[in-house]
């Protein structure tokens, strides 16, 4: 995955980030790649985001793909997604 971030500090130790990710890969069987839309805040303790799957950016096998899902991440070294995701029938 590659990731593009714009931050925006709101204060010495908070701020708000947007930006996308480009996931190219497989899940499970299926190859392909999406696009995820990321909006999130941080301070000194914690970074949080929500994503959300890009509508129309599935390729390959994940063509139709949709879905949101997010992560957190806490001490600077303990990191926690989930994406929930949906292909086509």
């Amino acid at each position: 995955a590659e990731t593009f971030y714009v931050l925006n500090y709101v204060s010495a130790d908070t701020g708000i980030f947007s930006g996308f990710t480009f996931f190219e890969g497989s899940i499970g069987d299926l190859e392909g790649g999406f696009v995820l839309e990321d909006d999130g805040t941080f301070d000194t303790k914690a970074a949080t985001s929500k994503w959300t799957i890009v509508k129309g950016s599935g390729t390959g096998d994940l063509a139709g793909i949709s879905g949101t899902g997010g992560f957190s991440a806490t001490d600077g070294l303990t990191i926690s997604f989930e994406l929930n995701y949906k292909l086509p029938a």
